[in-house]
């Protein structure tokens, strides 16, 4: 885990660079840091249900016993923005109005300053405080953190439930033991282990090049997409 903070003329800048968390993402191995689902961070298995009730959606979420996503609006009061200003908790690729109100002023005079086009739209990865007035995707995990930092539901559109899975445990302590029994021997097989849980959390874990082509389908449905 590394982060990267420093100050010049221009602007703050904060980085963080997660990769070495991979094997945490999905092993499920027991951690007391955790302070969710018997203090293990399952992978989703296979699907329960699909359903829009609202009851149904807020029950899942304030039980905290079932792995999910669902699809919520919500927002941080202002009683909690000083404590979340560094580092605002809601990641998400957005289009944003390039007007001064929006980008604030330094950045609105600097593009002005280039010529930079200002009336189309752009997509940018940035951190909110809320959900931008739009209803916006969320795991359990990551739902029960913004909750725990404050986060106040405001509307609820859909859940989809799914089995707890921790299938992925036994492969990653045994890559994590070959790994550090090589660092050990002074090996340079340590960083073919480590590239190898990479690689296992990117493609068959995360799989985010096949997000947009996954459907919930009923039966007959799925016949016809075959």
């Amino acid at each position: 885990h590394q982060s990267i903070w420093y100050q010049c003329d221009q602007d703050d800048v904060f980085a963080l660079d997660g990769n070495s968390l991979y094997p945490s993402s999905y092993s499920s191995v027991k951690n007391e840091n955790i302070p969710y689902s018997d203090h293990r961070m399952y992978m989703a298995g296979r699907s329960r249900f699909y359903s829009e009730k609202p009851y149904v959606i807020k029950n899942c979420i304030d039980q905290r016993k079932d792995i999910f996503v669902a699809k919520v609006k919500g927002y941080f009061p202002k009683s909690e923005y000083n404590n979340l200003l560094a580092l605002p908790p809601i990641f998400r690729n957005i289009e944003i109005e390039n007007k001064e109100e929006v980008i604030i002023e330094y950045m609105y005079s600097k593009a002005q300053k280039h010529s930079l086009p200002m009336t189309k739209k752009d997509r940018k990865l940035t951190t909110l405080l809320d959900t931008n007035g739009q209803f916006m995707v969320f795991n359990n995990y990551y739902l029960w953190l913004l909750i725990d930092l404050g986060f106040i539901i405001t509307d609820h559109k859909a859940i989809a439930d799914f089995e707890k899975n921790a299938a992925y445990e036994p492969f990653v302590r045994t890559m994590m033991n070959l790994r550090i029994q090589a660092i050990l021997a002074g090996s340079s097989k340590e960083k073919f282990y480590k590239l190898i849980i990479n690689a296992s959390y990117g493609n068959d874990t995360l799989n985010t090049e096949k997000f947009g082509k996954i459907k919930m389908l009923d039966k007959a449905d799925t016949f016809i997409a075959q």
